[in-house]
């Protein structure tokens, strides 16, 4: 294609088709549910909540960024992004679709990966991330951020002040 005025047009439309299309607003748990599996789960009892999910509906997006995504044929890496951005909107609506049933997991691990998988571009797997990422933020436990172990002489506060 390297036409850089269509592949514009082509994001702006793809960007518009898929402005109003949510996943997490749809799959999250109504407040008094989850306050309720919470106090459950701290308490050792380990059920999870039946949830009814709304069926969206997003065929027209679907069929109108289908159709966008097939109009050209990535020949540089603006068209490749273009192209792999449109199929992110077309994967999110399959999650949708999929909201409350088994293959919504299935979709997921396509598009997200699963549990355990190695992250792209490294030799670490995404439970040993999350665990570093759990002890790093371990440091902002309650009482929040802990005050630094260190001890200021009036006369080095004094000195600073000065060079100021």
């Amino acid at each position: 294609m390297r036409d850089i005025k269509k592949i514009t047009e082509i994001n702006e439309q793809a960007f518009k088709l898929s402005s109003g299309i949510k996943l997490l607003g749809h799959i999250s748990w109504p407040t008094q549910i989850e306050k309720e599996f919470l106090e459950s789960f701290k308490k050792g009892r380990l059920k999870l909540p039946q949830i009814e999910y709304q069926k969206i509906n997003y065929d027209e997006q679907h069929k109108a960024l289908k159709t966008l995504k097939e109009s050209f044929t990535p020949e540089d890496p603006i068209e490749t992004f273009t192209a792999k951005t449109i199929q992110s909107y077309l994967d999110m609506i399959e999650l949708v679709r999929a909201i409350g049933t088994n293959g919504f997991t299935e979709i997921s691990k396509k598009i997200f990966g699963a549990p355990g998988d190695l992250l792209p571009g490294s030799q670490v797997n995404s439970i040993e991330a999350s665990q570093h990422l759990v002890a790093l933020s371990d440091d902002f436990s309650p009482p929040y951020v802990k005050s630094p172990n260190i001890q200021v002489s009036a006369n080095a506060i004094k000195n600073y002040l000065e060079r100021r």
